[in-house]
């Protein structure tokens, strides 16, 4: 499942880039010697499709084994189950429809609700489940795709427009050019994620807090980490003293590629 295999990236990481290992200068002989260490502690921030998962362990080498065998110890797991990549660029594309509500309302335009948007008074002069609200929801969510991707040119985001193909509850289809607020979308990805990592954090704090550990790596994995507000939040709530106490090292997915592509293990 995704889970293991965003594990399975932290191990390749490990393994190749040489955490597992650590080099000090021999006093006596003035060469280069490797050391091991005997065990890394790990927490997995899995940010998906779909829902967040987080995962907290210990990766250490098998006693007596060939090279590279390794286990995995779990401390703890936990997650979000609404925090995923499709499940806020509904959130996003339901803003925008928000943000347009009069012109939405007036031209007969539903859409439907987010699986994580709590229903309002008001509501349900615009929220449907029939068919022509599900194909806006999906209409508006592949247009703002490349905003949620970090992906749309600066060029197209100044206009503060996006032309849309919907179709009204009469099942006509129609081009509708719609206002978009790029700020106040920022602001709910922002909230979002925040809220998901500091679930993450305090689940943190409890499974190693009292434990004395030369450092504790953090990994941003699945494609939603790809998102600018991720490691930025992550940052800011990672203080100087939160990282001292913890002995913090904070790695992103996307630099683990990078960082052992071409690289063999064995």
């Amino acid at each position: 499942n995704r889970k293991n295999k965003n594990l399975s990236s932290v191990i390749k990481y490990i393994l190749t880039v040489g955490m597992f290992y650590k080099t000090k200068l021999d006093k006596k002989s003035q060469i280069v010697v490797t050391e091991e260490n005997e065990k890394i502690y790990y927490g997995v921030f899995d940010f998906g499709g779909g829902t967040t998962d987080f995962s907290y362990g210990i990766y250490r080498e098998k006693e007596n084994s060939r090279k590279y065998d390794y286990e995995i110890q779990e401390l703890e797991s936990g997650g979000d189950k609404y925090l995923g990549g499709e499940n806020l660029l509904s959130l996003i594309a339901f803003d925008v429809f928000l943000q347009n509500r009069e012109k939405m309302f007036e031209k007969g335009y539903e859409i439907s609700l987010p699986i994580n948007q709590k229903s309002k008074i008001g509501f349900e002069t615009f929220v449907s489940e029939s068919n022509q609200a599900e194909y806006n929801m999906k209409k508006i969510m592949e247009s703002m795709r490349d905003y949620w991707e970090g992906k749309l040119e600066e060029t197209e985001k100044e206009k503060l427009k996006k032309t849309i193909y919907l179709s009204n509850k009469s099942g006509q289809y129609q081009n509708e050019e719609l206002d978009i607020d790029y700020n106040r979308l920022d602001e709910i990805l922002k909230k979002n994620i925040y809220n998901g990592v500091i679930s993450f954090l305090e689940k943190f704090k409890v499974v190693f807090d009292g434990k004395k550990l030369k450092e504790i790596y953090i990994f941003l994995a699945g494609n939603s980490s790809k998102s600018k507000f991720v490691e930025e939040i992550f940052e800011n709530e990672l203080t100087e003293e939160f990282k001292q106490k913890y002995n913090i090292i904070l790695k992103n997915a996307y630099s683990i590629e990078e960082e052992t592509e071409g690289k063999v293990i064995g």
